[in-house]
């Protein structure tokens, strides 16, 4: 099922059923079976990021150029 369409990937959500004292084995058996499925099909899972540009206080101007300085 898809749960969200997120800034870089698509969040989808598997809930298989199990009986209670089997829950973390299916959790762990089926995480591993996507796992190595999607990289069976090339897919890989995107990790955050974030571009951060720093610019010199000598490139800024008028008010930025104060705040650069406190």
């Amino acid at each position: 099922v898809t749960h969200a369409l997120a800034d870089s990937s698509v969040n989808i959500v598997c809930r298989p059923w199990a009986k209670t004292e089997n829950w973390w084995d299916v959790k762990t058996s089926v995480t591993r079976e996507v796992k190595r499925r999607f990289d069976q099909a090339a897919i890989s899972i995107p990790f955050p990021q974030q571009d951060i540009h720093v610019y010199s206080a000598e490139a800024l101007t008028g008010k930025n150029a104060e705040l650069s300085k406190k």
